[in-house]
């Protein structure tokens, strides 16, 4: 009996020895992390992990295998599982990495100067690593762009956006989560900063606009037939969203003055000529740079195209002129005292500029008598009168709208005034008379053998015209 129950014992201890071993296998003195909590470890006690607790406040180091201060432990715990040796990248430091140690994350850092690779699983040089983190949470494979390179992108490792390459020649499309060509994936960078959900113009197509996204600008399209507004930050009709693209460059905050509407200028923003409105009543002022009163603001539109630098004389004020500045004909003044010469393009003497204006409309290329001088006449240009010379020596002639001999242009000029179409008898002549023209008396000629009658004010037979010029003081 004795032997029967020492042999059972004997059975029951290999067993359990065996057990031991198989479940436990550590050795005596050695410790390791627990796995859910930073404040405990595991030491080998006899072949058995036995659970301590560090002092109140304290974490358990795995690199110094003692309780430290957290911020010197470096612990992290999680609910995730791991496998030994498993690497991962560190959530908020490129210099760091946390590293598989009996199913717990332990954190590791690396050398002096490098960064983890998540694509190596080593620490490299920064450059070649790649790492990017930040303080933002991020899901397991969610992807981002890249903020300063369309043919990067990243994806989201264990709550670590990791930089990623697409393939050569292909750019990371957001819309799409993949890498494309060019031209599909519609990536713009910058080295601008921009905040998520901003909303900005395209440089040059008013159906797109630009979203941040991640602090990347991403190119978003309008539906079909819609424009981007600036000021309402949505797609509307084109009338209402007031877009003008150019593929000139522009300073940002940069004015201009709008094309066709003194009401309107254009501010630059990211590059992209903006329409703005001024208030109710007011005109844009180049030279001031704002909105004011239209008188002050001295704004002239037109439907005409100008080149810019390009001059031109002022329709109703020989003081002033206009330039061309960004396609708008601009009024600009002439120093005191001064007049606008076409001629020379310059403000002169007013004897030398030739300057005559009217409120009277006039056609481009049209020719008309001056009112005091036969030696000289007037050509519409841009709608306006300018003073023009003949050659020396000869007369503008009303009829055959040229310079002539006096004898045949027929010139007669006066200090009097007289109305438009208003017709006098000739001083000297029956065979001619006087008929009104922008305020000039102009020498017409009867039919031949007929005279002018005043009291018909017409050419007739001479009988029933009864000219005697003789009778004329």
């Amino acid at each position: 009996m004795c032997t029967q129950y020492s042999v059972i014992m004997l059975n029951f201890i290999i067993y359990a020895l065996f057990v031991i071993d198989a479940v436990a296998a550590c050795e005596n003195g050695e410790y390791h992390p627990h796995s859910t909590d930073c404040n405990k470890f595991l030491q080998c006690s006899n072949g058995v992990l036995v659970e301590q607790t560090c002092a109140s406040g304290l974490h358990w180091s795995v690199q110094d295998s003692r309780c430290e201060q957290p911020a010197d432990a470096g612990c992290t715990t999680s609910s995730e599982t791991c496998t030994n040796e498993e690497f991962r990248p560190h959530s908020t430091d490129c210099t760091k990495y946390l590293q598989c140690s009996n199913g717990v994350l332990v954190e590791q850092t690396c050398a002096s100067g490098l960064h983890w690779s998540v694509q190596d699983s080593r620490c490299e040089q920064p450059a070649d690593a790649g790492c990017t983190t930040s303080s933002e949470t991020c899901t397991n494979e969610e992807l981002r762009p890249h903020s300063t390179d369309c043919t990067k992108f990243l994806q989201c490792s264990n709550g670590v956006l990791v930089e990623q390459t697409c393939a050569s020649g292909l750019h990371w499309s957001v819309q799409d989560s993949r890498c494309e060509q060019p031209a599909d994936a519609g990536c713009t960078t910058s080295s601008e900063t921009c905040t998520n959900e901003e909303l900005r113009p395209h440089s040059t197509d008013c159906t797109k606009f630009l979203q941040c996204s991640n602090g990347v600008l991403v190119e978003q399209t309008c539906a079909s037939g819609l424009h981007w507004s600036v000021q309402d930050s949505r797609c509307e009709q084109p009338a209402d969203a007031g877009c003008t693209t150019s593929s000139e460059t522009c300073t940002n905050e940069e004015l201009r003055p709008h094309s066709t509407d003194c009401n309107k200028f254009l501010q630059c923003s990211n590059g992209v000529l903006v329409e703005q409105t001024c208030a109710s009543g007011l005109h844009w002022s180049v030279q001031d740079s704002r909105c004011e009163q239209p008188a002050d603001a001295g704004c002239t539109t037109s439907s005409e195209t100008c080149t810019n630098e390009e001059f031109r004389p002022h329709s109703t004020d020989c003081t002033k002129y206009l330039q061309c500045s960004n396609g708008v004909l601009v009024e600009q003044t002439c120093a005191s005292g001064l007049h606008w010469s076409v001629q020379d393009s310059r403000c002169e003497q007013p004897a030398d500029a030739g300057c005559t204006t009217s409120s009277e409309t006039c056609t481009n290329e049209e020719l008309r008598p001056h009112s005091t001088d036969c030696t000289k006449f007037l050509q519409c240009s841009n709608g306006v009168q300018v003073e023009q010379t003949c050659a020396s020596g000869l007369h503008w002639s009303v009829q055959d709208s040229r310079c002539e001999q006096p004898a045949d242009a027929g010139c007669t000029t006066s200090s009097e005034t007289c109305t438009n179409e208003e017709l006098r008898p000739h001083s000297t002549d029956c065979t001619k008379f006087l008929q009104c023209s922008n305020g000039v008396l102009v020498e017409q000629t009867c039919a031949s053998g007929l005279h002018w009658s005043v009291q018909d004010s017409r050419c007739e037979q001479p009988a029933d015209a009864n000219c005697n010029p003789s009778t004329r003081k």
